[in-house]
């Protein structure tokens, strides 16, 4: 898990709960596509509120920030 997923996660995590709206805003900003973001809201909704961890994971499987494999080449 990179720095980057780790920020996306902690502002997930931040917004999930109280604004949606900018939730859904700044996973666009991200330039996800809008399945991806329905699904990645989907599964972190699933989730304990806390769990930094599995939001990140959750956002490492559909989001399109580059993982540390991809950094490496």
């Amino acid at each position: 898990m990179n720095n980057i997923v780790e920020f996306e996660a902690a502002l997930m995590m931040a917004l999930q709960q109280e604004e949606p709206l900018k939730l859904r805003l700044t996973l666009e900003g991200m330039g996800m596509p809008v399945d991806a973001q329905d699904t990645v809201i989907r599964a972190s909704s699933e989730l304990a509120a806390d769990d930094f961890r599995g939001i990140a994971r959750v956002i490492e499987r559909h989001g399109l920030s580059p993982t540390a494999e991809q950094w490496l080449r």
